[in-house]
């Protein structure tokens, strides 16, 4: 971790500033690196430059440059978005493979973190370093492919401008050659409080627990957001940290011992756009039969420790599960491997990689008395809206904007082969 010193005692170097991200060596192995940037005079571009009267403190080195963010809005640097403020900030652009986008997505989570904090306490910042090809409209699809968060600015201004800006903010090789190539930067996300004049920087991928912390004792001086409120659809605060990910790809790599496996992958929706990227594997979650090349289907959780896939299936129709299962059985069972198995289990017992973290525990679909209770049309009613529509839990998440209706029917379907033996459903019942 990098501190920075105030007059108040707190750690302090003036060539660090506060911002959320920064791409990481951007190159996956055997890629060209991009073309190096030309040179810079950085003292000829501060001297065209409005000068301001030094306040003492950090950020009176960051220039005030004219940047323009993903939806057109115009910023001059520090008046509008750093001067008084607390944030998050980074250096990336929209071509880097692979590290970015990981880097990006954890920042995601991250962000969720605070939630609602963000605006009203903070705000995070991403300034693009290839500003001549990264165009508003690149920045606003870049936006959009991890989630689109409000509160969270994608950053572009003259080339030249953006590298005085991070040179100011210590963004920067002391080795020229390594220096002049954009993916070789440090992953650093730098954050703090200007009104505070406190400062300091981790790598951006440190556990979002450090993260949190540090910035919670840095960019906001100890203050804790407040927890989110439950929102209209049944969400509980953080609710995305929890939610499952359906996703489609290609095994590239397999690692038993470190239990994880690469995929090669579609695009995520809410998630990441299409790129290949390393999932640790939920506890108990086996590789066993699957191998490299192989076309699967898996669900994803965007966890505090990492992504974590908790479901993992091949990408065809599977066999029934039971004799007894129709064809709308069968369909459903996929379904249900991928966005109910998490916390329900892959045999309906309650017993998934989340469930010892909810309270209350899921319910158990195989208890063949709790679901003679159980209505279809309550099943259907709490998978598509939600826990918290039904009175019960607002942590069993709403999938009617995921699942069409047909989806959702195959699913209780499914769930009805379950119980041990397979009950019918009453006419009435409650659905936790």
């Amino acid at each position: 971790m990098v501190l920075m010193k105030s007059p108040a005692g707190f750690f302090r170097v003036r060539t660090f500033l506060v911002v959320a991200f920064a791409c990481l060596i951007a190159c996956q192995p055997g890629e060209e690196a991009a073309e190096p940037p030309k040179a810079v005079d950085y003292a000829e571009i501060e001297a065209r430059l409005e000068p301001r009267a030094p306040r003492g403190k950090t950020s009176d080195a960051f220039p005030n440059i004219r940047m323009t963010d993903q939806h057109g809005h115009e910023y001059r640097f520090f008046d509008d978005l750093i001067k008084d403020r607390s944030v998050v900030v980074n250096f990336m652009f929209t071509d880097c493979a692979l590290i970015c986008p990981g880097t990006t997505s954890h920042l995601a989570r991250l962000h969720a973190v605070f939630g609602s904090a963000m605006g009203r306490d903070l705000t995070f910042i991403s300034v693009t370093l290839d500003p001549e090809n990264d165009s508003q409209e690149a920045l606003h699809e870049y936006w959009k492919a991890f989630g689109g968060h409000e509160n969270w600015l994608y950053l572009r201004g003259d080339f030249e401008e953006t590298e005085l800006l991070r040179r100011r903010m210590g963004v920067y090789d002391l080795d020229p050659v390594v220096d002049a190539d954009k993916t070789s930067h440090g992953g650093i996300v730098t954050f703090g409080s200007d009104a505070k004049d406190r400062w300091a920087a981790l790598p951006a991928l440190s556990s979002l627990h450090d993260l949190r912390d540090t910035i919670i004792r840095f960019a906001l001086a100890g203050r804790r957001p407040r927890p989110a409120a439950v929102g209209d659809d049944g969400s509980a605060p953080n609710a995305g940290m929890d939610r499952v990910y359906s996703g489609q790809g290609v095994i590239r790599e397999i690692s038993p011992e470190k239990a994880e496996v690469i995929i090669e992958h579609e695009k995520i929706d809410g998630l990441m756009p299409a790129m290949t990227m390393a999932f640790s594997l939920a506890k108990g979650l086996s590789l066993e039969g699957f191998s490299v090349g192989e076309a699967v289907r898996f669900g994803l959780v965007n966890s505090d420790d990492g992504f974590e896939v908790v479901a993992l299936g091949r990408d065809r129709p599977e066999p029934p599960s039971a004799p007894s299962a129709s064809a709308a059985s069968g369909a459903g069972g996929k379904d249900y491997a991928l966005y109910c198995a998490s916390c329900h289990g892959p045999a309906g017992d309650g017993d998934g990689p989340l469930a010892a973290t909810l309270d209350p525990r899921p319910a158990r679909h195989s208890d063949a008395e709790y679901m003679a209770g159980v209505s279809d049309a309550d099943l259907f009613r709490v998978i598509q809206e939600g826990g918290a529509a039904v009175g019960k839990s607002p942590l069993m998440a709403a999938w009617g904007g995921t699942l069409s209706e047909d989806q959702i029917k195959n699913l209780v379907a499914f769930i009805r082969t379950l119980a041990k033996p397979p009950a019918a459903a009453e006419g009435q019942g409650s659905q936790d």
